[in-house]
């Protein structure tokens, strides 16, 4: 689908010489990462959830039952204390910790349909093109707000041409589109294969099995159907040697983050950085971009003493430390996504909600009970103690929309905070009610005892003229009484209304 330019100038014959090269050009990769996230949230609460996915099993081949799952750590690399701990269950102070990372046992694999060794290719043949990758590591995050992650480690052959990684990766992303796109060989005798189909969103689902999924966000006929994309590609140092390879890298940039295929034209902006609010440069040779529907890395080799760094120790951290700020940052924008929706479900008037008011007040209640406790515990906007990587987390933030939609929720918690107000105020007028009956109860007992007394005691006392006052005093008494007696529950009436 090419980029429509409905008002500007057209391209010049330089620009599409450009473009033209900019597509045709083949690069290969020295190192590559690619991450699928697929987001999901559940009905199952955090704690039973984890205990739930902990107690997983698989059987061996030797019979044996193991553990399905095990918590494992991230690389984190000067980042505050506190932020370091979020996902680490095991972590010294445990309330530090707002969620967990699990990874799937290698040997438990095969009991998914997976490949028992991630050095075995799978095929991918969507829309008769053609990809070869293997699967890494299985990650699965969940979060005290019910959000979580599965997480697929896409590893491509070494020295693969990065043309070839964002084509495949932008069909990859479409996980139910192309579900019956994906197989691998499987041997099953010493000159015997098999074809085994795989499918992600069946995986997905198979992992999620033991809990209750309520929503992953971009769902077809409730099942997962999109993943975000986060990639990364270190390219060689000939690269930096061609005629416009900044404009060929930043066109990179655009399909990564993106997650397009080269058929999609990058307008004139995305090759202007300054003032750009998806894409920082962090080093002279090391670019990122960030979008809604995935981030991108891309960096290049200088041919000197930098080149060790970023082959060992950057590669690293973009697999690690970045990934897990990413992480951060999706679990904010989702857990925010997912308070809208609930929300969305309260009743739609206050009348709705006071004629089910048991249930409502239970949940409006929790609703905004989680709200704040996501505030206090989630919502962090400076995580590290290096200036670089805390600038890249603020575009995650940025790029993902986490101050709107935390606005957003401010917005919820004080409509929240309104209902029961209300709810509080009604309740407190009833209970005034009450009291004012109960009270005008014994005043009308009270006065009307009073008013028999005086009336005996004037019917019985010694004046000459007593039996000719009693029947006069008495009738005052009582038409008084009673006058007093129906304004009094007037006034109840329309203070009722």
């Amino acid at each position: 689908m090419k980029s429509e330019q409905l008002d500007g100038p057209k391209d010049t014959e330089e620009d599409k010489e450009l473009k033209n090269i900019l597509n045709e050009k083949q690069h290969k990769t020295v190192k590559q990462t690619t991450y699928l996230v697929i987001p999901f949230a559940l009905q199952t609460d955090y704690v039973s959830a984890l205990e739930k996915l902990c107690a997983s099993t698989y059987t061996k081949r030797s019979g044996q039952k193991a553990k399905l799952w095990k918590e494992k750590k991230f690389s984190r690399q000067r980042l505050f204390a506190h932020i370091s701990n979020l996902i680490d269950r095991k972590a010294s102070e445990k309330n530090e910790s707002i969620g967990t990372r699990l990874v799937l046992e290698e040997s438990a694999k095969p009991s998914f349909g997976l490949p028992n060794n991630r050095n075995i290719n799978l095929i991918f043949t969507p829309d008769k093109e053609n990809f070869n990758f293997s699967i890494g590591n299985v990650e699965l995050y969940l979060f005290e707000t019910q959000v979580g992650f599965v997480v697929f480690d896409i590893l491509y052959k070494e020295h693969e041409n990065i043309n070839n990684i964002i084509l495949s990766n932008y069909y990859l992303k479409k996980i139910y589109q192309y579900k019956d796109n994906l197989r691998f060989l499987k041997k099953t005798g010493r000159d015997q294969q098999v074809e085994v189909n795989v499918s992600l969103y069946s995986l997905i689902e198979a992992f999620l099995s033991e809990v209750q999924v309520e929503t992953y966000f971009e769902d077809v006929k409730q099942h997962p159907s999109h993943a975000i994309v986060y990639s990364s590609a270190l390219l060689e140092s000939d690269f930096r040697k061609e005629k416009n390879y900044n404009k060929q890298l930043l066109n990179y940039l655009f399909q990564m983050r993106k997650s397009f295929k080269d058929t999609y034209d990058a307008p004139p902006s995305e090759y202007e950085i300054d003032g750009h609010n998806e894409i920082i440069q962090l080093f002279e040779n090391s670019f990122w971009g960030v979008s809604l529907e995935g981030a991108a890395h891309i960096a290049y080799l200088k041919d000197n003493e930098a080149d060790i760094f970023f082959k060992d120790t950057h590669t690293k951290n973009v697999r690690e430390v970045y990934f897990y700020l990413y992480i951060l940052a999706l679990h904010q924008h989702y857990t925010l996504q997912y308070f809208s929706t609930l929300v969305s479900r309260l009743p739609a008037n206050l009348d709705d909600y006071l004629e089910t008011k048991k249930n409502s007040r239970k949940s409006v209640e929790n609703l905004r009970s989680r709200m704040v406790f996501f505030t206090l515990r989630c919502a962090f906007k400076q995580v590290s103690h290096i200036s670089h990587q805390t600038s890249l987390y603020e575009m995650f933030r940025r790029a993902l929309r986490i101050e709107e939609l935390m606005d957003e929720l401010h917005l919820e918690i004080e409509a929240l905070s309104s209902i029961t107000e209300i709810e509080e105020t009604r309740k407190s007028k009833k209970i005034q009610n009450i009291i004012l009956y109960v009270t005008t109860f014994f005043i009308l007992i009270s006065t009307t005892n009073d008013s028999m007394g005086i009336t005996t005691f004037i019917d019985t006392s010694h004046w000459p003229s007593n039996k000719l006052i009693t029947p006069w005093v008495a009738g005052t008494m009582w038409t008084l009484i009673a006058g007093g007696s129906f304004y009094l529950i007037i006034q109840l009436l329309i203070r009722r209304k």
